[in-house]
């Protein structure tokens, strides 16, 4: 018999995690290592839609708190 865990993934663990997947692109862009919630991404993000959407997602994260 096996022991499976499975993990319960919240609606916060995939705000944060699509936070990451932004972050990792501004990190490629700006040559450096961007954390999604302690660092500005918004000098490298390209179009005001990217901006929208990163600004949603930290507001929507800081009211899941």
């Amino acid at each position: 018999m096996t022991n499976r865990v499975s993990r319960f993934v919240t609606d916060r663990d995939k705000i944060y995690l699509k936070l990451k997947r932004i972050a990792s692109g501004c990190s490629r862009a700006a040559g450096k290592d961007l954390h999604p919630l302690n660092d500005d991404l918004i000098p490298w993000l390209e179009t005001n839609e990217d901006i929208d959407e990163y600004l949603n997602l930290l507001d929507i994260l800081t009211l899941m708190r």
